[in-house]
């Protein structure tokens, strides 16, 4: 709305000056609507030139640990910034040690860092950023903001209770169960051989078999998996209790991860199946 009020009310007061014929008067509008032209388009010019970097280190951290952010900003035109107001935006509910928050001046080529600590005691993927700019100009009439595109995140991993009691993979003194389902065959590993059925491919056809049968055979290969042990965590809100939901969520959370790492370190396959987003 200023935007549009004031050039409207400097061309009425322009006007009144002309019709009563008042020098000073026009002088004066004109001084006002070339302040106001230089309020409006210096921020503009100021944060056009502002380009922003951000580490993030380490970008995988486990709960309770510390991951550390550097943020640079650089003014890259030939002009000075007279002052910028910067924040950082963090996770909410992450513990912040440093300022992730600046005044500064700029001069052209310059660049300011803020550097500080986030401290990550609730696992997912959390993002870190963008950096918030304000700037005006030096009047006080107009005050820009501007949000960097750039963005990092960071995964904070589940918590894993080690578990050295139960036994959860099955026993297998003879070592891997083979799957009878053959959906992916490994053609190194001929298990037998059967007749043509049409629609086999052509390069499974034993040419040996064929030329001492006179018929067409196939090869049989074995199947290149084995089972392994696939988890499946239901995270919808209505499979658990109102009361105490998110620790709830957690607490299955942690026990599926705690099992994953068991079967993962007994050397067992693992597969996780999950409606959580």
């Amino acid at each position: 709305m200023q935007r549009i009020l004031a050039p409207a009310a400097g061309g009425l007061l322009l006007l009144v000056a002309f019709a009563v014929e008042s020098p000073y008067m026009a002088y004066s509008v004109y001084a006002f609507l070339l302040l106001a032209g230089l309020a409006y388009v210096t921020p503009l010019l100021w944060l056009s030139g502002l380009e922003c970097e951000r580490s993030v280190h380490p970008a995988m951290v486990e709960q309770g640990d510390e991951v550390h952010v550097v943020v640079t900003l650089a003014n890259r035109r030939g002009w000075p910034v007279p002052w910028i107001y910067i924040e950082d935006q963090c996770p909410k509910g992450f513990e912040r040690r440093g300022s992730n928050k600046r005044l500064a001046f700029l001069m052209p080529g310059q660049a300011i860092t803020l550097e500080y600590d986030l401290l990550c005691p609730e696992r997912g993927y959390h993002r870190v950023g963008p950096l918030l700019m304000g700037t005006g100009d030096l009047f006080g009439l107009q005050k820009r903001y501007r949000a960097d595109v750039h963005r990092d995140y960071v995964t904070v991993l589940p918590t894993v209770a080690y578990i050295g009691t139960f036994r959860v993979s099955a026993r297998r003194p003879q070592g891997p169960v083979r799957v009878t389902n053959r959906v992916y065959e490994d053609p190194t590993r001929i298990s037998g051989l059967r007749e043509y059925v049409p629609g086999d491919p052509f390069r499974s056809i034993h040419w040996k078999a064929t030329a001492r049968t006179g018929q067409l055979h196939v090869k049989i290969n074995e199947p290149s998996n084995v089972l392994g042990g696939v988890l499946l965590l239901d995270l919808r809100r209505n499979s658990y209790a109102p009361e105490g939901a998110a620790r709830r969520i957690e607490l299955a959370v942690t026990v599926t991860a705690s099992v994953a790492y068991l079967l993962h370190m007994s050397g067992e396959q693992v597969g996780l199946l999950t409606n959580g987003r």
